[in-house]
């Protein structure tokens, strides 16, 4: 689906608080938003911090610039190259809570094929699973790790988690179609037949569901973090500029004890 054909669509017509209002209406209703028409000018932070609290980013910035490095190109997965990326939510592999919300805007969209952000509905792949399977997805703990292109960045870190969590702003999913890991109890890797359950129907359900969202120059687009699943179509414009902000939720600030590098 490209930008022209997004259903959850909005139009920049109103005042900011409105606008706010608005989308996290539709977030909360289909897990995503996508805000066109946005003046070149207009102050992205602002109106971002009407739907969450900004949250420091890897590096301390609160907007992260997202674009090309010809150093990050040899890793296989990494925001920073034009490779395809794969499934995943964001900041797994911190302690606590990830940041609720993700929002991205284009300052040069990819030129040609490709580039689109994809993203597809993890509530819909959770109601697949069995209610046994589920208590399983919440009762277990698995390790979640940074991938190596953000080693690479001095981000080196891993943490314990559920893959479902249950939260009183609602159910937290965790996803990663490449660092998800079970330990054995002698600490060596070990294959479990849950969390590769888990993975592998998560990359064949996004396949067949998910949402290519191509960001126009003049469109915002926001999601649910602990709901969507998203990646990254590859693409060959070296000149593709985003601008990224993670948000955490309003009233979720106490409970949030992530130890964010930088």
């Amino acid at each position: 689906m490209s930008s022209s054909g997004v259903a959850n669509t909005l139009t920049f017509r109103v005042g900011p608080a409105a606008l706010a209002a608005e989308m996290t209406d539709m977030i909360g209703a289909y897990g995503y938003a996508y805000v066109d028409g946005v003046p070149n000018d207009f102050d992205h932070l602002s109106l971002l911090s009407l739907i969450g609290i900004p949250v420091p980013q890897y590096q301390g910035e609160l907007v992260r610039d997202i674009k090309p490095d010809p150093v990050m190109q040899e890793f296989e997965v990494s925001a920073l190259n034009m490779k395809p990326l794969v499934p995943h939510t964001e900041l797994f592999e911190f302690t606590g809570l990830p940041p609720r919300y993700i929002a991205l805007w284009a300052v040069v969209p990819a030129q040609g094929p490709g580039g689109e952000t994809t993203l597809t509905d993890g509530y819909e792949l959770l109601r697949t699973f069995t209610p046994e399977e589920q208590a399983a997805l919440e009762a277990r703990e698995f390790e979640w790790r940074s991938p190596a292109s953000l080693t690479a960045e001095g981000v080196h870190t891993a943490a314990y988690h559920p893959i479902a969590e249950r939260t009183p702003w609602g159910t937290l999913l965790r996803y990663s179609g490449r660092e998800m890991r079970c330990r054995g109890l002698g600490g060596e890797y070990v294959d479990d037949p849950l969390l590769t359950e888990y993975r592998d129907r998560g990359l064949r359900f996004f396949e067949q569901a998910c949402h290519a969202v191509k960001i126009a120059r003049d469109a915002l687009l926001v999601w649910d973090n602990w709901r969507m699943y998203h990646s990254r179509n590859g693409f060959s414009d070296p000149r593709r500029h985003l601008r990224r902000v993670m948000l955490d939720q309003f009233g979720a600030g106490d409970a949030n004890e992530l130890s964010r590098a930088g």
